[in-house]
């Protein structure tokens, strides 16, 4: 483009930022010395129909290589047939004293999608989920978290770990 300068393959300046982003930003933020220096982790956790797998679940959650105290947990279950939400009520009961903040909801009002399926959802299911994406994203920002990580459990999470 008119007017742009580029740097020079062999300029020093590209092999700078290789060494700034490989080896200081990893020493940053993996192996913090002390709790306080962790960033802090906003997990939106969103289930539907999930009972009989949550337990599992949960305990990978509670498994994590960070320290709790740095995370704080917002849960919401939709339209659930199953116990998801006692589940996840009974768990959050326990886990509050544990995290930075523990927030649970469930709308347990009963919606059922037409032609609803594990590999194909129709576009009101879709329309609902990214909504309560966003609204954890909007939560995430008020409490200012450092990182987000939403977890739409439709699938497992082995050997979660949040520090690496």
């Amino acid at each position: 483009a008119p007017g742009c300068t580029r740097l020079p393959l062999c300029s020093p300046f590209p092999m700078l930022l290789r060494f700034l982003i490989v080896l200081l930003l990893p020493a940053l933020f993996l192996r913090c010395g002390t709790t306080s220096e962790y960033p802090t982790v906003f997990v939106a956790l969103l289930a539907r129909n999930k009972a009989t797998v949550l337990p599992y679940f949960l305990g990978y959650i509670e498994k994590l290589d960070y320290p709790k105290e740095k995370i704080s947990i917002w849960i919401r279950v939709d339209h659930s047939i199953d116990d998801s939400s006692e589940v996840f009520h009974h768990w959050a009961d326990r886990a509050a004293i544990l995290y930075e903040n523990v927030d649970f909801d469930a709308d347990t009002s009963v919606v059922e999608y037409e032609n609803l399926s594990t590999q194909a959802w129709p576009a009101e299911r879709y329309t609902h989920v990214l909504k309560l994406r966003q609204s954890a994203l909007e939560t995430a920002r008020r409490k200012e978290a450092d990182f987000i990580w939403v977890v739409q459990y439709s699938w497992g999470c082995r050997g979660c770990f949040l520090s690496a």
